[in-house]
């Protein structure tokens, strides 16, 4: 039984100073189990195991998409490490000096300008992504780290690093620069993106 069936008048709500015992709801009534909206059961999930010869086929088909997926692959790297070492090229034409180096096992594996860019085998082994907005040394700090997270090593600071600030007092004139996308379009990849978002994180 509800609440409302206790009294004839029904319950309201009023602010404590007017009427600081009335209660602020009422309770609806009772609603049985037979009276709740009943959802459809779902037909239960059939899952058929592969026969032999679907796996056979599956298997073939990879196979036979191997050799694309492979030069795919290398044709991707091609075009990252093109990209390194146009912005290597670009940062040493803009007199952008080396921020710092990563190394391993006693070898330098790459180095991170004051601009962000970078250059090495190190470079090519990390997500180009990277946190919007962030530039100069403070994403050259970043990618330094993000390197190393990848692939181990010690980093260096060298004498030719700057401060964030500084380098973005001398950027006030700095052309503008290609991101991947960009570069890839310009140099024969533009099939690596198609209808994929640009990716304008490593600028060269």
């Amino acid at each position: 039984m509800s609440i409302n069936a206790v009294s004839s008048q029904p319950s309201v709500y009023a602010p404590a100073s007017q009427a600081a015992s009335a209660p602020a709801f009422t309770l609806e009534p009772d609603v049985t189990s037979a009276e709740r909206p009943q959802l459809a059961p779902k037909p239960p999930l059939s899952v058929a195991p592969l026969t032999s010869g679907e796996i056979q086929a599956r298997m073939a088909l990879l196979e036979q998409q191997r050799p694309e997926m492979e030069a795919r692959a290398k044709a991707w790297h091609e075009m990252l490490e093109g990209w390194v070492n146009a912005a290597k090229d670009a940062a040493a034409a803009q007199n952008d000096q080396p921020y710092g180096q990563v190394t391993k096992n006693g070898e330098v594996i790459a180095t991170v300008y004051n601009s962000g860019v970078m250059s090495g085998p190190g470079a090519t082994q990390i997500d180009p992504e990277h946190p919007p907005g962030m530039k100069g040394p403070e994403l050259a700090k970043w990618r330094a780290e993000q390197i190393l997270k990848a692939v181990g090593g010690t980093f260096a600071g060298l004498d030719t690093a700057e401060t964030q600030e500084g380098w973005v007092s001398r950027q006030a004139n700095s052309q503008p620069r290609l991101g991947l996308s960009e570069w890839a379009a310009a140099n024969g990849y533009a099939d690596f993106f198609g209808d994929r978002p640009k990716v304008n994180d490593i600028r060269a």
